[in-house]
């Protein structure tokens, strides 16, 4: 049986929400995950502190995300993912909570 090729980052820079492009994929751990699977959000746009993000594959208005443009992220392959935290035991990043209580934002 062949394993399974794992994502490297391709490089250890570490850049912030304002740094990457509007429509980039983040993978991450939300509180949509599926057995501690990576959510896919997508980034649409930052709107003063906070972004614009959804969740892939949820239902409108209930997959609305808003992370700081402060969140570091390292590029893996074709998508980014919240930079390691030295401080977690696990040395993953936070897991994220989507915000189903609020509307979603007007697109600009």
């Amino acid at each position: 049986m062949a394993k399974k090729k794992e994502s490297k980052p391709i490089n250890q820079k570490i850049v912030s929400l304002n740094e990457i492009p509007e429509g980039s994929k983040i993978h991450a751990i939300t509180n949509l995950s599926v057995d501690g699977k990576m959510s896919v959000i997508t980034f649409h746009h930052l709107d003063g502190m906070y972004s614009y993000c959804t969740v892939d594959g949820h239902e409108s208005g209930k997959n609305t995300l808003h992370l700081s443009f402060a969140t570091p992220l390292v590029k893996v392959d074709d998508h980014y993912e919240i930079a390691s935290d030295p401080n977690n035991e696990d040395g993953l990043g936070e897991d994220i909570d989507v915000d189903a209580d609020m509307p979603p934002m007007p697109k600009e």
